[in-house]
């Protein structure tokens, strides 16, 4: 038997979350077979099997975060059977949602509410406390503490366990479908529930019990869905609850009574919760924006002779298949430009007080893909030609536009470029990607008079704006900088001379 466990998919990562599963409990599958997509820090990753087998239980459902290392499912043979006592102590706390008596009883790792009232957060508890307390299925800020400063300990847990007195399996049992083990009464030796109990429950309650796949289930709170409002063929599926959402006619409760929302109301408001990307790309900005004093230029460039150049190019390799992007040359530009400047290829550490200098230039893309950002890096782009570069790049973008990035090639940036002229920009101040130093803000190119040589003429000119943490580079420093990559793209055949170098 085999547990399939939450991957640590880089160094700074504590936590992913479950974004779609691909197979269900008792399904065969093979070495390789795609079990689930985990989502984490702007990218996701297929999680497949190691080996041949059945998929013996699921502890997770679609949406649930957990923290690295805990175990996601198990994997064995045929008979093989996943005793409670195999359960991991450390199952995540995921969000638990049932519907008694028009009361919504929702508990997570910050909050505990029943109806209106809430309690800001958990009772602490001591580890021991917390180990006995998810071993018995347990709502730990249900349980009074008696330590120091109402600290939960193992003892108050134990006499917590001992008012609900209950098999393991039938606790498992109990947990799967939604219910709370207290509300079935138990017919084992001192009224301890047992797994006939749980089964003899469900039976005779099916009329009156909202059967709800956990994934519906969660979904219906997060769009603020009455599930007695939902009509569906036996069990509310997944589906049902995405039907409801796409067409805007959520039902809410209001003072216990149901109410719906026309889809065309005026003054109607939705909430959206951030997925992971999101709240990673919210999180880092707000810090950039927030400890970075940074500083801001810009020039503008006559991309005239960048033009031709692209063109003479594409126009040789073309029977090779091969295409420069724009991009592409100005990340060599860049790369020539950043060994050059050193400090504008440097990371800050705010702890040590430290520049961190590189020795390669490590330059990131910014891509837009669906929910958010990624910034794949292409390595030691100073060492690779422009052919190399615009290989490794398409190929970086094309995997991150399909959810197929690695971890590894989003790490170890040193520069990024991120380009807005495709939608007719013409300024814009971007955000320091931290730990970096520097971001390159790229416009359109758009025809404009210029004085050249004494004459006025019809020149493709752009303005390029470069963000600069100020605790790395002084004014004069990231000028400099700019003021290279301004001559290089008006040169651009040096960067075939700096290659043959």
């Amino acid at each position: 038997m085999g547990k399939i466990t939450m991957p640590k998919l880089g160094l700074t990562m504590t936590e992913g979350t479950v974004s779609s599963l691909k197979v269900k409990k008792g399904d065969g599958v093979k070495q390789g077979d795609l079990l689930l997509v985990v989502a984490t820090e702007k990218l996701t990753y297929d999680v497949e099997a190691p080996e041949e087998g059945l998929v013996l239980d699921l502890l997770v459902a679609e949406g649930d975060t957990v923290p690295v290392g805990a175990v996601l499912m198990f994997l064995g043979n045929e008979g093989e059977q996943v005793l409670d006592s195999e359960l991991p102590l450390n199952i995540p706390e995921n969000t638990l949602t049932r519907i008694d008596q028009g009361k919504s009883l929702k508990t997570t790792k910050e909050s505990f509410s029943v109806g209106d009232s809430s309690v800001a957060s958990r009772n602490s508890a001591s580890p021991l406390a917390k180990k006995w307390a998810r071993a018995f299925r347990l709502d730990q800020a249900a349980i009074n503490g008696s330590g120091p400063g109402g600290m939960i300990t193992k003892a108050d847990v134990m006499k917590e366990a001992g008012k609900f007195r209950a098999t393991p399996l039938a606790r498992k049992q109990a947990r799967d479908s939604g219910l709370a083990i207290t509300d079935i009464p138990g017919s084992g030796p001192d009224g301890r529930t047992l797994s006939a109990d749980v089964k003899a429950w469900i039976e005779g309650n099916s009329e009156q019990r909202v059967k709800v796949s956990p994934v519906a289930s969660k979904l219906a709170a997060d769009h603020g869905i009455d599930l007695r409002g939902v009509s569906a063929s036996g069990r509310i599926m997944k589906k049902d609850i995405l039907e409801i959402a796409r067409a805007g006619a959520s039902k809410a409760s209001s003072s216990g009574l149901a109410g719906s929302l026309a889809q065309d109301s005026p003054g109607e408001e939705r909430r959206v919760p951030l997925t992971p990307m999101r709240k990673i790309i919210a999180q880092r900005m707000f810090m950039s924006t927030s400890t970075i004093p940074s500083v801001f230029f810009n020039i503008e460039v006559d991309f005239g002779e960048f033009i031709r150049f692209r063109e003479t190019l594409n126009g040789y390799l073309a029977e090779k298949g091969i295409k420069i992007s724009f991009n592409d040359i100005l990340m060599k530009i860049c790369a020539v430009a950043l060994m050059d400047v050193p400090l504008a290829n440097a990371w800050y550490d705010p702890e040590a007080q430290e520049y961190i200098m590189h020795t390669d230039a490590n330059i990131g893309l910014a891509v837009a893909v669906e929910g958010g950002l990624l910034v794949p890096n292409v390595k030691g782009v100073q060492r690779k030609n422009l052919v190399q570069v615009a290989a490794e790049s398409a190929e970086l973008v094309a995997k991150a536009r399909k959810g197929k990035i690695l971890p590894e090639e989003m790490q170890g940036g040193t520069f990024t470029i991120t380009n807005l002229g495709m939608f007719g920009i013409h300024d814009f101040i971007p955000i320091i990607n931290p730990p970096e130093a520097c971001i390159l803000a790229v416009n359109s190119v758009i025809e404009k008079p210029v004085a050249r040589n004494g004459n006025i003429e019809i020149r493709p000119v752009s303005m390029i704006g470069l963000s600069a943490d100020h605790r790395i580079l002084n004014g004069a420093e990231a000028a400099d900088f700019l003021a290279k990559v301004k001559k290089l793209a008006e040169n651009p055949w040096v960067i075939l001379i700096q290659d043959s170098m």
